[in-house]
């Protein structure tokens, strides 16, 4: 009985999974991969998702460069966000491994991206920095990461299935030269998970680990009950 309320509860927990996601944008010369995701939290406030893979192997990125900084857009001006917050980024496949070159909990900067980090031009943009000159590696098994947002915005600026996104990231080598940027437009369309892409990506969210847990508790209680 114990068990069957636990495991209905981690399904009532993981029905809770992003409602739109965009189709996936890759960036063939640099070798990367994006998918952006958002979930509903309240009226006005969402998670937003950005998922990198810079694993691929044709791609101009080597073992010796970094990840420096991303910038999304999904709304036209910076005044439809009423504030944003950088609450995770994390490194898979191991979604519990934090990346510590990216400070979180932060306030991201409202503004694009360029070769100089943060420092573009182009209204609607929210961008975070790595708080090194380096940033997070790329071009290894383990290079997929995932940046986590709680993103408000102003009423009537709702983010929506059919909305349009861009997508910028900086890529530097070990002295901090830019090494390439992806900037890409994408649609967010109904359906699916930003963790299905790529398939070898377990999904990192917190239900998941709880989940896993909370079972594992279980089967402990069950075994001692029965002894």
């Amino acid at each position: 009985m114990l068990k069957k309320a636990i495991l209905l509860f981690c399904v009532c927990l993981l029905a809770a999974s992003p409602a739109a996601f965009a189709n996936t944008i890759v960036d063939s010369t640099l070798g990367v991969t994006y998918t952006v995701a958002f979930s509903t939290v309240a009226t006005d406030s969402y998670d937003v998702y950005l998922l990198v893979n810079t694993t691929t192997p044709s791609g101009s990125l080597t073992s010796s460069d970094f990840l420096n900084a991303v910038a999304l857009k999904l709304l036209p001006q910076s005044s439809d966000y009423s504030s944003i917050t950088l609450e995770s980024v994390l490194m898979a496949p191991a979604p519990g491994t934090a990346v510590s070159s990216f400070t979180t909990p932060a306030t991201p900067q409202t503004n694009g991206l360029n070769a100089n980090g943060c420092a573009g031009g182009g209204n609607g943009f929210f961008c975070d920095p790595a708080n090194i000159v380096t940033g997070a590696p790329v071009d290894s098994t383990n290079d997929i990461y995932l940046f986590t947002w709680l993103v408000n915005t102003t009423a009537g600026n709702e983010l929506t299935a059919g909305g349009s996104l861009s997508v910028k990231a900086l890529y530097v080598d070990g002295n901090g030269k830019q090494v390439g940027i992806t900037s890409q437009d994408a649609t967010l369309t109904p359906g699916g998970s930003p963790f299905s892409a790529p398939p070898t990506v377990p999904e990192p969210t917190p239900f998941v680990l709880l989940g896993t847990g909370l079972i594992a508790a279980a089967k402990v209680i069950k075994t001692r009950l029965s002894a």
